[in-house]
């Protein structure tokens, strides 16, 4: 999954803001360079589970969304449940993009950074 350049410098301030603060305790690491590939991995790792957990709760407001029929993006033609079916039908990937671009509104390169795939790839 991709991050953003400021999410990338807050990761690494973090990182060197942990490794201040314990200094004390690195002297008893025996490989410095992999301890701290390690903290910088699983910072990353938290990230993507954090945003994987934002993209879920906005799937679920947009799916309640949908439901209610309150967005006027939806087509008034189709039943609520018929949507809710057809959506259900895609496969995730495509289902998030449309959610995100419909829904939501927001352009190929927005979706392309909170879903973690090329704009190109959204945009197909």
């Amino acid at each position: 999954m991709n991050c953003t350049h400021q999410e990338a410098e807050d990761i690494v301030h973090d990182l060197f803001v942990k490794l201040a603060r314990h200094r004390q305790e690195l002297n008893d690491v025996e490989n410095l360079e992999a301890y701290i590939l390690t903290m910088l991995r699983n910072a990353v790792s938290r990230l993507q589970r954090r945003k994987r957990t934002d993209l879920k709760a906005f799937l679920q407001w947009a799916s309640n969304q949908i439901a209610r029929n309150q967005t006027h993006e939806v087509p008034a033609t189709l039943p609520d449940e018929d949507l809710s079916k057809a959506l259900n039908l895609l496969p995730e990937p495509q289902r998030v993009v449309l959610i995100l671009k419909v829904i939501s509104g927001l352009s190929f390169n927005q979706i392309s950074s909170i879903v973690g795939i090329k704009m190109n790839t959204t945009a197909s």
